[in-house]
């Protein structure tokens, strides 16, 4: 999950390589924070649920939730690494989450306001999935099941305020969502979860 994890970093910083030397300056925000989840239904493996539970668990010592975002003018690229474990068992479906993690790759919008920063972003979403389905282990806690879920979309707005020696202080609020939509084999088949999330984060920023 690390080298996952590195890797999505790397690509970040490759994007970031390529900006033209006329952009605007570049920044670096980081953040922590929490997400829930809305209880839209799901089908897992051609069993309906009705009412996932979802939890975020943002400091599980497997993974914490985060955000790490590269920017220059209004332009950003941003992970944001979203947690989603369902919650509850069914006598076919047992231990079913897409963490860790369930990981937004977005491409920003950036309007500022002052202090304030309202943002859009989209992007694809990479989920690794978990569990067991129909008696079949779709993945689990450290095993190569990340996958492309689907397309993600954002809408946030934050508050950034400056500490001195290019350094902030940044309290955002976002929504996401995505429909992730993964085929299997037998007797497995495919899984369509549509995802909203609402999060609270707070970070701090630098302009290098």
């Amino acid at each position: 999950m690390k080298s996952v994890t590195l890797s999505l970093l790397l690509i970040l910083l490759l994007i970031v390589a390529a900006v033209p030397a006329s952009a605007n300056t570049v920044g670096v925000d980081l953040f922590l924070g929490n997400s829930w989840h809305s209880s839209q239904p799901i089908q897992v493996g051609g069993h309906l649920i009705t009412d996932p539970k979802w939890e975020t668990r943002p400091f599980s010592k497997d993974a914490w939730y985060y955000v790490a975002r590269i920017r220059w003018g209004q332009i950003e690229v941003e992970l944001l690494h979203d947690k989603v474990y369902m919650g509850y068992d069914t006598p076919d479906v047992q231990g079913f989450n897409m963490s860790d993690g369930f990981n937004f790759l977005l491409m920003n919008h950036v309007q500022k306001w002052g202090p304030w920063e309202g943002r859009l972003g989209a992007g694809p979403v990479i989920v690794h999935p978990e569990g067991t389905v129909n008696g079949y282990l779709i993945g689990e806690l450290g095993s190569p099941s990340m996958r492309v879920g689907g397309i993600g979309l954002q809408a946030a707005v934050g508050y950034r305020r400056d500490i001195g020696k290019g350094f902030s202080y940044i309290v955002e609020g976002k929504v996401t969502t995505a429909i992730v939509h993964l085929t299997y084999p037998d007797p497995v088949h495919e899984i369509y979860a549509p995802v909203t999330g609402y999060h609270l984060l707070l970070g701090v920023g630098y302009d290098l």
